[in-house]
């Protein structure tokens, strides 16, 4: 599952670059690939679809940065595989205000695809973003809401135990 993990990756840098013909040569030809962003309300289906989804990003980004942990990947049927893994996305969108971008904005993601195998090389058939639970990101906040002291005391308390 290794060359699964190596497409991922390679699909996670093209999504990255804005690239929408790397994005593309990433789908399965000819398939009615059905691709989930998180963000949007109705599902893509086609490259057609996925295409101006990522032109549109592509026009509205200034910058994206994208990291991924690690990589599940399991074959489920001769040439067909699954894979998932958290996703962290950080984007600037343009402004026509200086300097040229608006505050940035990120969050966490849970991606998921269905792949197949075809002539040696990976290629999507189904690709889900799904956010992370109410419950996750409400303590994320509460989390990152302590007062940097209070967390110190408690680090030093635990240091003289």
């Amino acid at each position: 599952m290794n060359s699964l993990r190596t497409f991922v990756e390679s699909y996670v840098l093209a999504q990255e670059s804005l690239n929408s013909a790397a994005i593309a040569a990433c789908l399965a030809p000819g398939e009615p690939v059905l691709y989930i962003a998180e963000e949007i309300e109705q599902p893509l289906v086609g490259s057609a679809q996925i295409a101006a989804y990522w032109d549109e990003n592509q026009r509205t980004f200034h910058r994206m940065k994208l990291r991924i942990g690690p990589i599940s990947a399991r074959a489920v049927a001769s040439g067909i595989a699954l894979a998932h893994y958290h996703l962290h996305w950080d984007v600037a969108l343009r402004s026509a205000q200086p300097p040229g971008w608006q505050t940035p904005i990120g969050g966490d993601v849970i991606a998921s695809l269905v792949a197949r195998e075809q002539q040696g090389h990976w290629c999507i058939l189904h690709y889900t973003e799904t956010t992370l639970g109410a419950l996750p990101l409400v303590r994320r906040a509460y989390e990152r809401a302590v007062d940097p002291s209070f967390a110190a005391e408690l680090e030093a308390e635990a240091a003289r135990r």
